[in-house]
């Protein structure tokens, strides 16, 4: 189990590529629409604490995540 990282470490841990990821997925719907990366960012490290929650044991896999 991964109980020697809170969720805050772990979001730290993911955070590059939540970012990444948010950027990428911005530029894939059309301007206009009502949300910005911060959104974006704010539901990847929901993601994040969601896993951390259900399936601790993932949070080794970047890729699950």
């Amino acid at each position: 189990m991964n109980s020697d990282k809170d969720v805050n470490e772990w979001i730290t841990n993911f955070e590059p590529s939540i970012k990444r990821i948010a950027y990428w997925y911005l530029g894939l719907w059309p301007k206009g629409w009502s949300f910005d990366t911060e959104d974006l960012i704010s539901a990847g490290r929901e993601g994040v604490w969601q896993v951390y929650e259900k399936r601790p044991e993932k949070l080794e896999y970047e890729a699950y995540v």
